[in-house]
């Protein structure tokens, strides 16, 4: 019997998008053959992990500009 499933590689694991239909402890061959992604798909993987970084740049720069100002206020003679 060999059938193609497909999977996700996570760590050195690799899960299959539907059960394999063995009992465990059976061996069995794998060939990995990526697959290739278009580029729709390239996109939304992108989006998935960094849209949540969409804001960081606004407060990333409003905490860089009240720094400024703090060390402004905290620096010494010595520090010029």
């Amino acid at each position: 019997m060999s059938k193609i499933v497909h999977g996700t590689v996570t760590g050195n694991l690799i899960r299959f998008e539907e059960p394999l239909g063995l009992p465990d402890g059976t061996g069995v061959e794998v060939v990995v053959r990526p697959i290739e992604l278009s580029d729709q798909a390239k996109q939304l993987k992108l989006e998935s992990l960094f849209g949540s970084c969409r804001s960081d740049a606004t407060d990333l720069d409003a905490f860089l500009q009240e720094n400024a100002v703090q060390r402004r206020l905290t620096r010494t003679e010595s520090d010029e």
